[in-house]
């Protein structure tokens, strides 16, 4: 078993910074400090762990192995939970009983801020900071412990946490006003198959949803898709 008490938080930070830019000379950049010294840092951990930490493999140079996906998730953690602790201890000072972090997805903004007013008037000395993501980044957050509240359209099975219904969240499409199928009550495969879709990113929940419901209208059957990665930017294409 690899003993681990002697590892560093810049030897963790150097292995982190050289998978994310993909070189050493990039992770030195980063970090201010020269190649060498992050030479020394990686052949330090590796040797320490007693395992290659880089896949020599893979089509990147730098892609990490699994031992070293384990360490670079290890070391995101650490720096989580290093910027966590200082929000905490800036919130005490502050002179705030505490603080949380909440997590919404992006759909979720317009309603956001109105609760967190609420809380903030029911508990004033509790600082509220808000996180807006796609529902892939608020799930990946919740595994990772980032959130101590959350708010989406559907919880993920996979992670055990209490969740409550806040009230209905409808999905519709949605086209101008002048639209040649607006107002049209039978309208069918072929109608939306000659449409052009305006959809938010991967990861996003409403993609998701928008796809799953046109794949089984349309039996399996390619549709035209625009990806946009905000909702201002759909709303001011449509």
């Amino acid at each position: 078993m690899a003993d681990l008490r002697g590892m560093t938080r810049k030897q963790l930070r150097a292995f982190a910074a050289t998978v994310q830019r993909g070189s050493v000379s990039g992770a030195a950049l980063a970090l201010n400090v020269t190649p060498p010294a992050i030479s020394i840092q990686l052949k330090l951990l590796e040797e320490m762990v007693g395992s290659p930490l880089f896949s020599r493999e893979a089509a990147a140079p730098f892609a990490p192995t699994e031992i070293g996906a384990e360490l670079l998730a290890m070391a995101q953690d650490v720096e989580r939970l290093e910027a966590r602790t200082a929000e905490r201890i800036a919130a005490l000072q502050a002179g705030a009983s505490g603080s949380l972090v909440f997590g919404v997805v992006s759909t979720g903004k317009y309603l956001a801020p109105f609760i967190v007013a609420a809380f903030g008037r029911e508990h004033p000395g509790i600082r509220v900071n808000l996180a807006v993501g796609n529902r892939e980044d608020i799930i990946r957050g919740l595994e990772r412990n980032e959130y101590d509240l959350t708010m989406m359209g559907r919880p993920p099975a996979h992670i055990h946490a209490e969740s409550a219904t806040l009230g209905d969240h409808p999905y519709v499409l949605i086209a101008p006003p002048d639209h040649r199928l607006a107002g049209d009550s039978d309208i069918l495969a072929e109608d939306l198959l000659a449409e052009r879709f305006l959809a938010r990113e991967q990861g996003s929940g409403t993609r998701t949803l928008m796809e799953r419901f046109l794949e089984r209208i349309v039996g399996g059957r390619s549709f035209n898709v625009i990806e946009m990665g905000a909702n201002e930017t759909i709303k001011q294409s449509s």
